[in-house]
């Protein structure tokens, strides 16, 4: 090995910097030593660690598959830590029964919540759970419209028209709001139980085994979320020729993701991720796995008018002489089988 003071000439030989700069650097390294350490050992130190304990509910992705979903929300909380330079400990599981998400979110067990609207309504009574985030489908910029879908030369200009008529509803999840929606219609008209007013009501879950017997004339209507609709109507034009929308409801929202208050550390940077997890490739083929286009910040005059709805749903519904859940709030206004002796 050559001596130091030999490579240090030939540096200073073949360098263009002045011997002064290589002088001054010498004396810097040497200052500095004692801090590379110090310096080496923070590096290697631990990361902040976050819990993230989510529960998917399998309402939300009949679709896909439970294996799917929780590898998805796997990678989610992957993405959220190397972000922010967390270590993320997740625990994702799907859960079939509301009442298993009650029993985690009243031992601790979980912090994050996808459910579907419903569920979230049965689970009121829990003050720690907050719905923060609306699942979006398709491009638009609010949640999906249901839509009753007619034959163009069916004839029927009216709701009312369709008693007796064979009606076939598409259920996008659990919720099953194509049903509630067209249970509050019932409702307000007066118009007494669906098994009492249409000649038959079947429920399909997916969007084409509603349309197309419309369309080829096998039954009267169909209930299906606007976007289905327009996929439909894309794939082939000829559906949006022969069908026509004969009510349309207000924006309904069926997916929601939820936190519990006060069990998230660092709340405000997941919030803002999960946000824009559609602005991610990433981030995007996570909510291809539930059908989600995106995520957007809950409406509460949106969610509480999808509650109404769900509240009409459950007074028709239930047997009579029973009382109402002790969830659904406000006063009933008149008899919800009023119209069942027309």
């Amino acid at each position: 090995m050559r001596p130091l003071t030999q490579v240090s000439r030939r540096v200073r030989q073949n360098s263009q910097f002045p011997v002064s700069i290589w002088t001054s650097l010498a004396a810097l390294l040497i200052l500095c030593g004692p801090w590379f350490p110090a310096f080496a050992q923070q590096q290697s130190a631990p990361l902040r660690r976050m819990r993230l304990d989510m529960v998917f509910s399998t309402s939300l992705f009949r679709s896909a598959s439970r294996n799917d979903a929780i590898a998805a929300g796997r990678v989610c909380a992957s993405m959220f830590g190397r972000t922010h330079g967390f270590q993320v400990d997740p625990t994702v599981e799907a859960v079939d029964d509301v009442a298993e998400v009650r029993k985690r979110v009243l031992d601790g067990s979980a912090n994050v919540l996808a459910l579907d609207v419903v569920e979230y309504f049965e689970l009121a009574d829990l003050t720690a759970v907050e719905p923060v985030f609306c699942a979006m489908r398709g491009e638009g910029s609010v949640p999906p419209r249901y839509l009753v879908l007619v034959g163009a030369e069916s004839g029927i200009s009216s709701f009312e028209a369709l008693r007796g008529k064979t009606t076939i509803i598409h259920a996008n999840t659990g919720a099953n709001l194509g049903q509630s929606w067209l249970d509050a219609l019932l409702y307000d008209g007066r118009l007494g139980r669906a098994e009492h007013f249409f000649r038959s009501v079947e429920v399909v879950p997916k969007a084409s085994s509603a349309i197309l017997p419309v369309f080829f004339g096998k039954a009267d209507a169909a209930i299906v979320d606007e976007g289905s609709f327009d996929v439909s109507k894309e794939m082939n034009p000829q559906v949006g020729a022969k069908l026509r929308v004969l009510r349309a409801s207000p924006p309904l929202a069926e997916g929601l993701l939820c936190i519990c208050r006060g069990q998230i550390e660092f709340r405000e940077k997941l919030l803002e991720d999960l946000r824009d997890l559609h602005l991610d490739a990433q981030g995007k083929q996570i909510l291809m796995v539930f059908r989600f286009s995106r995520l957007a910040p809950v409406d509460k005059p949106e969610l509480e008018q999808v509650r109404e709805l769900w509240r009409k749903h459950n007074l028709l519904s239930r047997p009579p002489g029973k009382a109402p859940l002790a969830s659904l709030s406000g006063p009933e206004t008149h008899s919800a089988e009023r119209g069942e002796e027309q």
